[in-house]
């Protein structure tokens, strides 16, 4: 009789966990699989985007500035020039877990568009952030820097 009481819990349990596991994969809290390989031409330092940066794709230049030193918990707005006609970007850091925060830039002018954003939270105090651009389905990688 005790066996039977076990594989009743079991049997309730496990779906709830298949449910969590699913909507934390599902709002990027956890990863389940390979990670997915970025060719290593499609990264690019710029450490100061203030100073802006240039880069090429599939032809095309491009180049991002913003209109402030990148600091934490202030808000500065990044201003991107070239042909992209969709632009999105997500701040992450090497190593750490981030809470998703992808933004859509918006179209300024032809040929620029521009995105108000923010660094995220970081309790580590690191000063390292990857910005992943999206432009029209390309992704480039743009290692930065913080200033405290």
């Amino acid at each position: 009789m005790a066996v039977k009481g076990w594989w009743r819990r079991v049997a309730l349990v496990l779906p709830l966990l298949a449910l969590g596991i699913y909507t934390a994969q599902y709002l990027g809290w956890i990863s389940l699989g390979p990670a997915r390989a970025t060719p290593p031409g499609l990264r690019y330092d710029c450490p100061d985007l203030a100073r802006g940066c240039a880069f090429r794709i599939n032809q095309h230049m491009y180049t991002l500035e913003s209109d402030a030193a990148l600091r934490p918990a202030t808000p500065f707005t990044l201003t991107l020039h070239g042909p992209a006609v969709q632009a999105e970007a997500e701040w992450r850091m090497p190593d750490m877990d981030m809470v998703p925060n992808r933004a859509r830039f918006e179209a300024a002018s032809a040929g620029v568009a521009r995105l108000r954003t923010a660094l995220p939270f970081c309790s580590a105090s690191r000063h390292d952030w990857l910005l992943y651009l999206t432009l029209d389905d390309q992704q480039v990688i743009i290692r930065t820097r913080s200033r405290s």
